[in-house]
């Protein structure tokens, strides 16, 4: 059997999209899945996982030499009352009942993980470990 152009045109065309389409799920797919697999909150810390956390998108307006309104989150103590109050995790989930973190509001909130991993060091305790 032989195309014309035209017809020979629309298959490779059709198999074009077709191959693109179904790269584009794979890369989707794939994102999604490597995204999943990199929050592991099964060994969370505090002097490892939420101290990272704290230091890289807390601590430069909440350390003791910034204290933005007089928060404090560099040390264990301090990250304590904020945790025994709820506000720790009510500010950076950006509950309604709490200032969000970070400020001013409309900032785009922690990443789902970080928040995740917060909210199971509470929930485990919040150990000084």
């Amino acid at each position: 059997m032989v195309l014309s152009a035209k017809k020979m045109s629309a298959s490779i065309a059709a198999i074009t999209l077709t191959f693109y389409w179904l790269f584009q799920s794979a890369c989707t797919a794939n994102k999604a899945t490597q995204y999943i697999s990199t929050c592991d909150s099964s060994n969370v810390t505090y002097g490892k996982t939420v101290t990272e956390i704290l230091n890289t998108s807390c601590n430069g307006c909440h350390s003791t030499a910034a204290a933005t309104a007089g928060v404090i989150l560099d040390n264990y103590t301090e990250v304590k009352k904020y945790v025994t109050s709820g506000s720790l995790v009510g500010s950076i989930a950006h509950d309604p009942a709490f200032k969000p973190m970070p400020y001013p509001q409309g900032s785009a909130k922690l990443d789902d993980c970080k928040i995740a991993l917060i909210k199971k060091w509470v929930a485990n305790g919040a150990p000084n470990n």
